[in-house]
């Protein structure tokens, strides 16, 4: 079986939680005998592999760092001999591209996975976008979703029979953390990921800020980043405590294993995500 998966960010300059699981389910595949390419977009295309996957790059009109078009995708799709697309990520223009591009004998797969809640214009936009999504919503074969909010929002959104849905927690392989050799123990709290709402950072670094003044020497490392990013560093200096918040960015998935030695080596590590993006960052 070939299957090609859209993902629009590439994950050779890019490392967060849509190109983790690409590179994931591009492994799988690849441990189960299938062929799996991935079709991307990048602001300098040049094609690369991860393992055997093959990454496509095309260029991309990417305003804002949002929406991703990209009129060479689109053609490659329409000449793709894939059994299967699946796209990662609902709310960018290269999943509908795949969808128009969709022949009659194609399956197509949708993974929603959100990664937060967008600003009021593009929450605006994503009206008039599933109205456009919904004219074509027959094309659609299966929608993956990694939490019940996922799949409880979507059920609502798109004309998608509900029989078609699914429900595929993300999961956690605790296999590669635990062949990890960790060091000494530092005297920090760990907390790791995307830098959008939904992963609550901004929750945490009151809650850590009323914790310093009780252990003086305590620190917060926040591994990450995203559109939040100065919002949180207003929120650290504000809180009387941002002399001890560091932030740092993250790893990609080929340098996982420092995530994994940093959580082992810490006093705690905190993730207040409760809708199913946890097993993204391990």
């Amino acid at each position: 079986m070939k299957v090609t998966i859209l993902c629009p960010r590439t994950p050779r300059l890019n490392y967060g939680g849509l190109e983790n699981y690409t590179l994931r389910l591009c492994e799988k595949l690849s441990q189960s005998g299938h062929t799996a390419q991935i079709f991307t977009t990048s602001p300098s295309p040049q094609d690369n592999y991860a393992g055997k996957t093959l990454i496509r790059e095309f260029p991309t009109f990417a305003p804002g760092d949002s929406y991703y078009f990209s009129a060479e995708a689109y053609t490659a799709l329409q000449q793709s001999d894939s059994d299967i697309i699946y796209s990662v990520g609902y709310n960018n223009l290269l999943t509908l591209a795949g969808l128009v591009a969709k022949k009659s004998w194609q399956k197509f797969i949708v993974s929603i996975n959100l990664s937060g809640d967008p600003p009021p214009f593009r929450r605006a936009l994503n009206v008039f976008y599933d109205m456009v999504v919904n004219t074509m919503a027959g094309k659609i074969d299966a929608v993956i979703c990694v939490s019940p909010y996922e799949l409880e929002a979507f059920k609502k959104r798109l004309n998608v029979p509900h029989e078609k849905f699914h429900l595929l927690p993300m999961g956690i392989d605790a296999e590669p953390i635990k062949k990890v050799k960790a060091g000494k123990k530092g005297n920090y709290i760990l907390s790791a990921g995307r830098f959008v709402k939904v992963k609550q950072f901004h929750n945490l670094i009151p809650a850590f800020a009323m914790l310093a003044k009780k252990m003086p020497k305590i620190r917060l490392l926040m591994l990450g980043s995203g559109p939040l990013e100065g919002e949180l560093r207003r929120l650290a200096l504000e809180s009387g405590a941002g002399e001890r918040i560091d932030f740092t960015p993250g790893v990609p998935l080929e340098r996982i294993s420092e995530l994994h030695k940093k959580m082992k080596e810490s006093r705690l590590f905190v993730n207040l995500v409760d809708c199913g993006y946890e097993g993204i960052i391990s």
